[in-house]
């Protein structure tokens, strides 16, 4: 989804609500130290983004107008219109970012600069975003404050579970923590986006992606109506975890598709199987399986190898980043469910 100094984005566990990798904080007091003896903090990073965006750091009647952001337990006050915005991670905080109409100059890259999600994201130059380092898994705190930007944008699970820093970051801009990943992705985008007044820009993302669901639905023809389908993560172990309730599910049941293990009601996105109880958590015609390539034990099981759609040659890689977005996201998800059943479709006369 390596440019970056994380491991490889193929070797870990991507899943929704949860962070990337596992944090490590060896070297982080380091980091910390270094930035208050350059002075980096609060002092000389806001003073900083005060100077490049021609505002006082306060909302004086000279000061950059501010308004309040409230959804799904995350509050804070934010520039109205920001000039300078920088994004964390680069997946669905950086789809939201765009799609909202942010001037983004910056963002981590931390799954790459590659993947399905950045492609539907091809309207935005993203070569002129200048990419944030990342050191022991967190961004590199001194290069953000001298981006010096007036918004950071982050997902709000990851400000949440405090993975990057909240304290430090806060003291070079205000946080923006977005909600990202979810299957109530429609409600996110339009939440959110009315409550930064940009409620058009929400309206937009779900008239391209119902668009493009309706154009699939009719490519499809009576495929999602013949198939079962199961989405999941392989795992270096043989087994699966198997996917009950995340944006892919969504995406796969307004496509029409019946899946044995999406439950829109449960609480936990996911739930892991070991090699043994494949039999049951596989039984599926179609399968989508994140990291497939990059975890080739799944497919050395003989239980897996025996399952319906490996026999019918109906199993699928899917894209990690498609796995954290919104209506972007969504739309990629869409756009390879019809890519990879195109041969069943022809066959039919869909």
């Amino acid at each position: 989804m390596p440019v970056l100094c994380p491991p490889a984005p193929r070797s870990v566990l991507h899943i929704a609500g949860a962070p990337p990798i596992a944090l490590h904080r060896t070297g982080w007091p380091a980091i910390v130290s270094e930035l208050d003896r350059r002075g980096f903090l609060l002092g000389s990073a806001v003073a900083a983004a005060a100077a490049m965006t021609g505002c006082s750091t306060t909302s004086g009647p000279t000061g950059p107008a501010m308004i309040d952001f409230s959804y799904q337990g995350v509050e804070t006050r934010i520039p109205a219109e920001p000039t300078r915005v920088a994004v964390v991670e680069g997946r669905g905080d950086l789809e939201f970012a765009l799609v909202t109409g942010y001037p983004v100059v910056a963002s981590g890259f931390y799954f790459g600069r590659d993947g399905a999600l950045l492609d539907e994201l091809s309207e935005f130059d993203l070569d002129a975003v200048q990419e944030i380092r990342f050191s022991t898994q967190k961004p590199d705190l001194e290069q953000l404050a001298a981006i010096a930007p007036d918004l950071i944008v982050m997902r709000a699970n990851a400000y949440q579970q405090d993975f990057y820093g909240n304290d430090l970051l806060a003291r070079i801009a205000p946080i923006l923590a977005v909600q990202a990943g979810r299957p109530q992705w429609v409600e996110d985008i339009t939440g959110q986006a009315a409550g930064l007044q940009r409620e058009d820009r929400g309206q937009s993302e779900i008239e391209r992606y119902e668009a493009l669901v309706a154009e699939a639905r009719r490519a499809l023809g009576d495929i999602p109506d013949r198939l079962t389908l199961t989405m999941g993560t392989a795992l270096d172990t043989g087994g699966m975890y198997v996917w009950a309730n995340l944006l892919a599910n969504r995406v796969a049941a307004d496509l029409g598709f019946t899946q044995p293990h999406y439950d829109p009601s449960a609480e936990e996105p996911y739930f892991e199987v070991g090699g043994e109880e494949l039999g049951t958590a596989a039984n599926a015609d179609v399968l989508f399986v994140q990291s497939l390539d990059d975890r080739p034990a799944l497919q050395e099981s003989p239980l897996f190898r025996a399952q319906p759609a490996v026999l019918a040659n109906r199993v699928f890689d899917l894209d990690a980043t498609l796995n954290n977005g919104l209506g972007r996201a969504a739309c990629g998800v869409v756009r390879r469910i019809r890519t990879a059943l195109a041969g069943d479709a022809a066959a039919t006369g869909g």
